[in-house]
């Protein structure tokens, strides 16, 4: 490995390899795992997996959808969402019912149950998030969250088809 470099120092030449601290992906996807760490402890609190807590996150902010449509919102497979919805519904923290539009359709919906224990998982999340902006002040999670949703954006409008 290189020597580490301040970050305020221009890179040596255009191909030189990004020092760790310089790459946006790989520092990206460490504060990722750590944010994810202190979020595991919230919902498995709760008895519950990443997975259902994302298929949770999603209901949680809709009205009943099909199974379906929450890949629009998380990054897992029909798979891992279908399987995450059963294990819900088995805990009874989710329900099915026929669309009101379509009875061909069955929508997905969180029960008073399930609602209540994302209440629970959601007041965690604040503190924690709480927490981790507490030095930032407002202006800079604002510029934070601004560019994370400019990035986004890029990403998304930049995306090969798969």
């Amino acid at each position: 490995m290189t020597a580490k470099r301040r970050r305020d120092e221009p890179s040596q030449t255009a191909e030189a390899a990004l020092s760790l601290d310089e790459n946006f992906s790989y520092r990206l996807s460490m504060l990722n795992y750590l944010v994810g760490q202190r979020t595991a402890k919230i919902y498995q609190g709760e008895g519950l997996t990443a997975h259902q807590w994302k298929v949770m996150s999603v209901l949680y902010g809709a009205t009943a959808m099909p199974a379906f449509e929450v890949a629009k919102y998380v990054t897992l497979d029909k798979a891992a969402i279908s399987r995450a919805v059963r294990q819900l519904l088995e805990l009874g923290y989710a329900e099915r019912a026929l669309g009101r539009s379509d009875a061909r359709r069955v929508d997905v919906s969180l029960t008073a149950k399930g609602r209540a224990c994302y209440a629970r998982m959601a007041a965690g999340m604040a503190r924690l998030q709480e927490s981790l902006f507490a030095d930032l002040g407002e202006k800079r999670k604002r510029d934070l969250f601004a560019a994370i949703d400019t990035l986004e954006a890029k990403l998304k409008a930049d995306r090969v088809p798969e």
